[in-house]
């Protein structure tokens, strides 16, 4: 315990590694509260399930999981800026150009947005199965 509450003063070690405990708790919260959100979603055939659920003081957790949202896009944005702003103190004042910034995010991101509407279109329509919610994905063999 006390090695994980004591500063870090190495110099190859960065001040912000506090920050990936923060980044692993949101993300579990986010994951947790959208998996149960989606559940709840659903067409619901046994409510005392989820009067159960609401009953139960842990459960809390999963209601409180929209804020953890809000937690991770301001890591997000806080993360991006500092990073510009070191960027911008080792290039003396010069960020560079902003038409690289945003094709370098793009380029970051674009691969896992296709991959993901890539996935939902192909393999989850045509395998994805049956249910009441299927309805609503309209498949063409």
């Amino acid at each position: 315990m006390k090695r994980l509450f004591t500063k870090r003063s190495g110099p190859e070690e960065s001040n912000l590694d506090a920050l990936n405990g923060v980044r692993v708790i949101t993300l579990a919260l986010v994951v947790l509260g959208n998996t149960y959100f989606y559940i709840l979603k659903g067409a619901l055939q046994n409510l005392e399930i989820i009067e159960e659920w609401m009953s139960d003081t842990l459960f809390t957790i999963v209601i409180s999981a929209e804020l953890a949202v809000d937690i991770f896009f301001w890591l997000t944005a806080f993360l991006a800026s500092y990073f510009l702003l070191v960027k911008m103190d080792d290039n003396c004042g010069n960020y560079g150009s902003i038409i690289k910034i945003y094709f370098n995010r793009f380029m970051r991101l674009f691969p896992l947005y296709l991959f993901t509407l890539l996935f939902f279109w192909k393999f989850i329509a045509l395998y994805g199965g049956e249910g009441p919610m299927f309805f609503m994905y309209e498949v063409n063999h």
